[in-house]
């Protein structure tokens, strides 16, 4: 274990030791594939035991397909999927966990937003749209959106399926707030972008990073020191490693390995969905949509991941999942399964094991824990 990884495990050994007093709020975003999803769920979570209780709806939005928490608590944003059109909207979270909104922007350069995240400062909130572009909007004082601010527009093709043109499924921050990473999964790109925390401003840095042709890039974790980038190849079915210039931003492959094992029966429409590091820094976890498992692995000193466990789920369609900040629990959203489930986390191993606490939802899209 790294000097890194052994001061990341033991803030994360101390801030577990003794019981956790308080339920913890989260929201679920629904943006189910057949129908409009109804809006945004609150739900509460104990996490001395893992109980879960039954989700309420807090704010009726036509299929809020991915949402984002302030870096204060205190205000929650939302991309719209579909049925009310290319918009992003702004929460303020109540003292009950009840949202007020705040104002609704449109995302002018975007076809929708596929993901959104909060840069390092709260300053900005960033958007990937399928149409291949990325943008960036202020956070005003009060939590809600100035209009988009700079956007930056992709290009290139892949040899498979959906790679005809850019399609920009994620967008993050790196931990100094210097660069943007977008995963480009039509032209098999990780794009890098200057970014401005003062401006709000997005200017490419090349070369970009490549994962293998026809893999489809769909969202990516940083290591807890920094210096390596793990993104999950959404039709490839594997997960690529990259060493990371903190100076320069740029991008170096390590190595891409499988999701699932090799010898594995899997649907016709296998692909992953979410990817998420362990609070200590330990391990990386990726999700599996249709052959419904979360693949487990551990980091090793020099950024590699080696395979710990192909965790299958009781759920399907996992498409999302959030990990609290005890790095005891994680919440699964099984999007065609009309639920939410939790699953506990071996201290030890970071092995995932089944609780039977679970919730309904009809389709659950992203999951984000709201400590007070």
């Amino acid at each position: 274990m790294s000097l890194a990884h052994l001061f990341a495990f033991l803030i994360w050994i101390s801030s577990i030791v003794g019981p956790v007093k308080g339920d913890i709020p989260f929201y679920v975003g629904t943006a189910p594939y057949a129908v409009t999803g109804k809006g945004i769920y609150l739900g509460s979570f104990d996490p001395a035991t893992g109980h879960l209780d039954s989700l309420k709806l807090v704010a009726e939005l036509p299929s809020p397909s991915f949402l984002a928490v302030a870096l204060n608590h205190r205000c929650l944003y939302a991309a719209v999927m579909k049925g009310g059109g290319n918009r992003l909207v702004a929460y303020q979270i109540e003292d009950d966990g009840r949202l007020r909104e705040l104002n609704r922007v449109d995302f002018v350069s975007g076809h929708s937003a596929d993901h959104i995240s909060i840069d390092a400062t709260g300053s900005y909130l960033l958007a990937a749209s399928w149409n291949g572009t990325v943008a960036t909007f202020p956070i005003r004082p009060n939590g809600s959106l100035g209009p988009e601010a700079f956007f930056y527009r992709f290009s290139g093709s892949g040899p498979a399926q959906f790679q005809e043109s850019a399609h920009c499924h994620s967008i993050y921050t790196d931990p100094a707030n210097r660069f943007a990473y977008v995963c480009d999964l039509g032209s098999d790109t990780v794009g890098i972008l200057k970014f401005e925390a003062a401006t709000g401003s997005l200017s490419p840095i090349t070369p970009f990073a490549h994962v293998p042709p026809g893999s489809g890039p769909r969202h990516l974790a940083f290591s807890s020191d920094g210096r390596f980038v793990y993104v999950n190849n959404q039709m490839g079915l594997t997960v690529s490693v990259f060493s990371r210039d903190a100076s320069t931003g740029l991008l170096t492959p390590i190595k891409t390995i499988p999701t699932v094992p090799r010898d594995a029966t899997l649907p016709k429409t296998t692909d992953t969905s979410e990817i998420l590091p362990h609070p200590s820094g330990r391990w990386l976890y990726v999700g599996n949509r249709r052959y419904d498992s979360i693949a487990v692995y551990a980091i090793q000193s020099d950024g590699t991941l080696l395979p710990v466990e192909d965790h299958r789920l009781n759920l399907k369609d996992p498409v999302n999942f959030a990990i609290d900040s005890s790095g005891q629990w994680m919440i699964v959203a099984g999007q065609d399964d009309a639920h939410i489930t939790v699953l506990r986390i071996d201290p030890s191993s970071g092995k995932l094991s089944q609780t039977d606490q679970e919730a309904a939802v009809v389709g659950p899209s992203c999951v984000v824990f709201a400590p007070p």
